[in-house]
């Protein structure tokens, strides 16, 4: 099989190697002659470089997998990688250049999950003293170091260090001290060609890339100083040769990307599987990635673990350990050590689930993993497991030394019900589009569910393939709704599946009615005053109902400018859950009528009753004005005040207002110009005992307006020997009250009249109430077709004025 060889071999220096003869035999499909053809071929692209072969297959859940090889001048490159529980290829993290008849391997390894990297030399099996490690501290940063490395106790001492940014080296290991940064995670991808980009990225980040050369030079000059003047110093031929050899790697490795740089897209390369392309080259990785000679052991971390899984109560079963060294007691750090783990049925050999191996971090030497039970397959019986075995070992050990721990699991399948707590009668009744709320409680049948279980309920495929159902969860439970492509039959009959986890909770039976719309009306938006080439102040509104007047969702509603030239921000909308439906109209830049069709049709495109309804507006001045002398309550204050904005509320200053005293009241002084605030005021007295109105206006636009009204009052009434002028009531005629409403008792400076005793009367009801701090009463009543209202001011036995059917 042909593959294009996009190799991250571009910026990496991390190789290692097998032998340099392999015995090629030919994978299935694939002739000797095709695989001799292809290395002469890629020899002649890039100079000694021959077969490339990818692994045909990734196995889940393996921490590594040998997935590419490479011959080169007689020698192997192997790169192992990560694969996750989807089979897919994570990442590369360790590469081995193997030469001289695989005595001398050049290892890198790259851990992205901490930002840090290693390579070093393995002469005829002995792993060299020398290692050079690098820590990344962000996209810039990032200290190189050449490590004295003890590999039987893990103990190390730093010979050099350096901090670099982009390459160059800018500080001493001390004054650049930081964290470590985790490299950025990469889409884990099947193709292994795929993944190389990503690997190269990780080189950058937890590497040292080709053009840090010039810093490993430097790095070795500090590594033969300190041999020099250390222990051992120039007596020491045996750390010499190691510290030759390890530049000599790098060179090699320099070279041989140098040379595959921009080339290695041309390259023909073969994918298989066969044993004899693989088993030499993965024997190499247990020798160069395990802790050879440092004793170790697992302990698990009690404290951080939770073996006791109840379903109502947690998310994951949870197993930490810290791999510890035997000899100190303390977690071991100086490598990230694999760990595997499988769970098995108690007493067996039966494997349930492996899980992703994972490696100790090196911070704290721990290692945490996690696992949801419902990944478990069921017992013969169709039962889950109340009870599992967790086996797990080190990485580089095989399943014969292996510990175990045992997990209980409690279970509890929750039940379905409805909104009201209620069991579930079946056939349930469903209104097309209508969502219904339905809720989990435990199996007890009455206690709720925590609410964050909802996001594990599903909908399986139904029996009626022409209804359709969604689901949607809340933290008050999960909605059904349901629709339907027979638009002929009224009542339809279906089931469902509702599935919890991935497995089949229960079996819903259903009844959905059809909701057919019918007619189409306005509610609210027509006839509005806005400025031209503005949005208008409140959107155009209509309802869309069936038969029996009741709202009708997820009906198509079109809207369409007839004149005036506007624009619509939603021309086609659907209506929600009650059946209303909104566009917001931009009216027309010109002074011309503004016009708005809207219309609908049932789904057999028939057009609804009231289709199309005609939306007008008309174009006025950019401001608007409001009353703003008004109290807490609502009643006028002396001085009556306006203020004057824009169509979007933003005061206006020194816009000319006309103020006219309509009738019953004589305005003493008055300004003209609003202020900064948009504000403008006047004073004056009420004159006539039928009521007042006064109106304030744009100057030379007496449609931008509003007034003050209030009804009549009675005037030279004594009341408590207190002489006043007269009782006023704050009554506007022409507004329906609400209920409960309040009203006001002035004089003519509308000064509040308190304590004054005030009787009301609506139909057969009557209270008799004194008048607040503000001269107000409140004023409530029960009989809905009440149409009017009367009033008395009472004092010493006397009605002293009195205000008769007032309009409610």
């Amino acid at each position: 099989m042909k593959k294009t060889f996009i190799v991250l071999l571009q910026l990496l220096l991390i190789t290692a190697g097998c032998r340099n003869e392999i015995d090629i035999k030919s994978p299935a499909g694939v002739t000797e002659e095709e695989i001799k053809a292809d290395a002469a071929f890629n020899n002649q692209i890039v100079e000694g470089v021959g077969n490339v072969i990818y692994a045909q297959k990734l196995e889940r859940n393996t921490l590594s997998q040998l997935v590419l090889r490479v011959a080169y001048q007689g020698d192997t490159v192997a790169y192992f990688g990560k694969i996750n529980a989807e089979g897919k290829l994570e990442y590369i993290h360790t590469s081995v250049y193997a030469r001289e008849n695989n005595s001398k391997l050049f290892v890198r390894q790259i851990y992205p999950d901490e930002g840090t990297g290693r390579m070093y030399t393995v002469s005829n099996g002995v792993k060299s003293r020398f290692v050079i490690e690098s820590v990344n501290y962000n996209e810039t940063d990032k200290q190189i170091s050449i490590l004295d490395y003890d590999w039987t106790t893990g103990k190390y001492k730093t010979l050099g260090s350096v901090v670099t940014r982009d390459g160059e080296i800018i500080a001493d290991y001390s004054s650049e001290r930081k964290m470590a940064s985790e490299c950025e995670k990469k889409e884990p991808t099947d193709e292994i060609d795929k993944n190389f980009n990503s690997h190269a990225q990780n080189i950058a980040c937890g590497g040292v890339a080709l053009d840090s050369y010039p810093v490993l030079a430097t790095l070795k000059k500090l590594v033969e100083s300190a041999l020099q003047s250390g222990e051992g110093g120039a007596n020491n031929p045996q750390a010499a040769k190691e510290l030759t050899d390890l530049d000599e790697s790098i060179i090699k490795q320099s070279d041989y990307e140098k040379k595959v740089t921009g080339k290695v897209e041309d390259l023909e390369s073969l994918e298989t599987d066969a044993p004899s392309f693989w088993d030499i080259v993965e024997k190499l990785y247990d020798k160069v990635t395990s802790p050879a000679g440092v004793p170790l052991f697992l302990v698990p971390f009690k404290e951080a673990s939770d073996l006791d899984y109840n379903e109502l109560e947690d998310d994951m079963v949870k197993l930490a350990f810290t791999v510890i060294h035997q000899e100190t007691k303390l977690p071991f750090t100086e490598l990230p050590v694999p760990i595997d783990m499988r769970i098995v049925v108690p007493g067996t050999s039966t494997v349930l689930y492996n899980l992703q191996p994972k490696f100790a971090h090196r911070a704290n030497g721990q290692v945490v993993f996690r696992f949801d039970p419902y990944i478990l397959p069921l017992t013969d019986l169709g039962e889950t497991y109340p009870r599992v075995e967790v086996q797990y070992k080190f990485g580089f050990d095989s399943w014969s030394h292996f510990e175990k721990q045992f997990v209980n699991i409690k279970h509890n399948v929750p039940r379905v019900v409805d909104e009201q707590n209620n069991l579930l009668k079946f056939p349930l009744d469903f209104e097309e589009y209508k969502p219904k709320l339905f809720k989990l409680v435990q199996a007890d049948g009455s206690t709720p569910i925590d609410p964050k279980n909802y996001a594990h309920m599903k909908l399986g495929k139904g029996a009626n393939s022409k209804i359709t159902a969604s689901l949607e969860t809340s933290s008050n439970g999960f909605y059904i709704k349901m629709s339907t492509s027979d638009l002929v039959t009224p009542s339809q009959l279906g089931i469902f599946r509702v599935t919890y986890k991935d497995r089949v909770l229960d079996e819903l039976s259903f009844r959905l009615k059809l909701n057919t719309p019918t007619k189409i009306a306005s509610v609210s938006g027509n006839a509005q005053t806005g400025a031209k080439g503005k949005l208008l102040p409140k959107p155009l509104k209509v309802r869309i109902t069936n038969k029996d007047g009741e709202g009708v969702s997820n009906a198509i509603v079109n809207w369409v400018v007839t004149a005036g030239e506007g624009r619509l921000e939603n021309a086609m909308v659907e209506s929600d859950d009650d059946g209303y439906a909104e566009a917001n109209w931009v009216l027309g830049d010109n002074e011309l009528p503004q016009e708005v069709l809207v219309g609908s049709v049932n789904r057999a495109g028939e057009a609804l009753a009231g289709s199309p309804l005609q939306f007008s507006a008309k174009v006025g001045p950019d401001y608007k004005i409001e009353i703003l002398s008004k109290n807490v309550l609502g009643g006028y204050g002396n001085p009556f005040q306006v203020r004057v904005t824009d169509m979007e509320g933003k005061p206006i200053p020194q816009v000319e207002i006309n103020w006219q005293a309509v009738k019953g009241f004589e305005i003493k002084s008055s300004e003209n110009f609003t202020n900064a605030l948009g504000i403008v005021e006047a004073r004056g007295v009420i004159t006539e005992f039928r009521g007042y109105s006064l109106k304030a206006s744009l100057k030379n636009e007496e449609s931008v307006a509003v007034s003050f009204n209030a009804s009549e009052y009675i005037s030279g009434m004594t009341y408590e020997g207190r002489k006043s002028n007269g009782f006023v009531i704050d009554y506007d005629p022409n507004v329906r009250r609400p209920n409960p409403f309040y009203i006001f008792f002035h004089d003519e400076n509308l000064i509040p009249t308190v304590g004054m005793l005030v009787e009301w009367q609506i139909g057969t009801e009557r209270a008799q109430v004194l008048t607040n701090g503000v001269g107000a009463i409140e004023v409530k009543w029960s009989d809905p077709e009440a149409k009017t209202v009367n009033f008395k001011i009472l004092g010493k036995g006397k009605v002293l004025g009195s205000w008769s059917n007032l309009p409610l």
